[in-house]
């Protein structure tokens, strides 16, 4: 039963682990710095730790898998919502000055 308790709360904050970057993408309409490469990459391995959960018949490891499948998801979704934006929206485009 302990090993439930610690299953379970992992899939707690797993859901909830990549909340705040979709509120900060959400809230600045900016995804420069997010890599598309690291997103498929996580989709990948969300559909493949999906596929081990049901081979495996491993509860605890499927309902975890999907809270940050969704996550990347939305991230994809945002991705390429602000991505095309910022492509066609050329005249708010945001200056970086770096010191080094």
């Amino acid at each position: 039963m302990s090993y439930d308790i610690i299953g379970y709360s992992a899939v707690s904050f797993n859901a909830i682990s990549l909340l705040p970057q979709i509120i900060q993408i959400i809230k600045t309409k900016k995804v420069r710095d997010i890599n598309i490469y690291f997103l498929i990459i996580a989709l990948i391995s969300d559909i493949l730790y999906f596929v081990y959960s049901i081979l495996d018949k491993d509860n605890i490891m499927f309902y975890s898998v999907f809270p940050p499948t969704l996550s990347h998801i939305i991230m994809l979704i945002l991705w390429f919502f602000y991505n095309k934006r910022l492509i066609h929206d050329t005249t708010n485009e945001d200056i970086e000055i770096i010191i080094i």
